[in-house]
């Protein structure tokens, strides 16, 4: 028996931070990152046996900064299944939820994993950890009083991007896990903050809002609707070439996957979370399915003959080709677009 891993060419996100401009910016290398981990996360807790990672912190995540940033989730020694809850959670104090490192309740969770995600958000946007200066023991005398430091933000003033996270990363770090968003909640924000980077004619920045704060979808679409009257108004007085781009904006604008993503949630948020939930689950369990099946073929290769290997190959293929199986990467890579495509889709009534 063998087992491959996947190489990874990156550093730690430790070490990865502490080569970048300081202090740290909010950019889309950052957001991905942040993404890269989440989906990493969601992987694990919407498994039919739940696997909670248990030691999430920076030196676990690798960055590869190529053409574009992304990040892997590594070190599953301390990832535990939901239901064994015999089986007590570890991980680096610094990191931990509290009621793991006091012993409150140290059996596996989701939500403790979310805590040190948010953590992590913060560390991505500051390259400071938490709990910055202070030893193991007063760590966990703070831990066991209930109160910790906040996070550590940058200035969330004019940065749009950086409020967005900062809510969620403070609704993830906090004390009471009941209250910390789940890991799909965290998703619908950071999908969102994926468009944050990019303005509409240097005024408007894209949306962020997740289902355990509904105002900053709120916030989002009202921005939205007064950018249009903005754009209607101007173009009363605009030039014939003026009012021609003006108007493409508008139609840019209302037809982007982002804002009707937000329109369709604002309007049945329970609905909406569901759908996106079982959508979400159903893409994962086909990209299992086929990916054992793409597991099987190659196993049988390395002992096929010859005459039999073009064959498997073919059949390798053929799975990897399947569009239920195209269709649930692309949905897993982007969900907020596959779901505008799926409603274009859709026959009108």
């Amino acid at each position: 028996m063998a087992l491959v891993f996947e190489l990874v060419k990156g550093q730690t996100l430790h070490d990865w931070l502490k080569g970048q401009p300081h202090p740290i910016s909010c950019d889309a290398g950052k957001v991905n990152i942040l993404r890269d981990i989440s989906l990493a996360l969601r992987y694990m807790h919407q498994q039919d046996k739940t696997l909670v990672h248990g030691d999430l912190k920076p030196t676990n995540v690798f960055v590869e900064d190529n053409l574009e940033t992304r990040a892997k989730l590594g070190d599953f020694g301390l990832s535990r299944f939901l239901y064994k809850t015999e089986q007590a959670m570890g991980g680096s104090l610094r990191w931990m939820a509290p009621e793991i490192a006091t012993g409150h309740d140290r059996s596996p969770s989701c939500a403790a994993d979310v805590f040190s995600l948010g953590a992590l958000l913060s560390f991505t946007l500051t390259d400071v950890k938490p709990f910055e200066g202070v030893d193991r023991n007063q760590i966990l005398k703070m831990m066991c009083r209930g109160s910790v430091p906040a996070l550590t933000w940058p200035s969330t003033e004019e940065d749009e991007c950086v409020l967005r996270i900062a809510l969620l990363g403070d609704s993830c770090y906090s004390m009471n896990p009941v209250k910390r968003p789940d890991i799909m909640q965290v998703l619908e924000v950071l999908e969102m903050c994926r468009g944050l980077g990019a303005e509409v004619e240097g005024t408007l920045k894209g949306p962020a809002f997740g289902a355990f704060c509904p105002e900053i979808g709120m916030s989002w679409a009202k921005n939205v609707h007064r950018y249009l009257f903005a754009v209607l108004a101007a173009t009363r007085t605009a030039s014939k070439k003026e009012k021609a781009a003006l108007l493409a904006q508008k139609r840019d604008l209302e037809s982007s996957p982002e804002y009707i993503d937000a329109l369709a949630y604002l309007e049945d948020p329970d609905g909406e979370r569901r759908r996106r939930q079982e959508a979400d689950a159903e893409a994962s369990t086909v990209v299992e399915e086929v990916a054992t099946q793409i597991a099987e073929v190659l196993a049988r290769l390395r002992s096929a003959t010859k005459k039999d290997k073009p064959g498997l190959l073919a059949h390798k293929r053929e799975l990897e080709n399947l569009p239920k199986y195209v269709n649930a990467l692309r949905y897993l890579e982007d969900p907020v677009q596959e779901r505008q495509r799926k409603r274009q889709e859709e026959p009108t009534e």
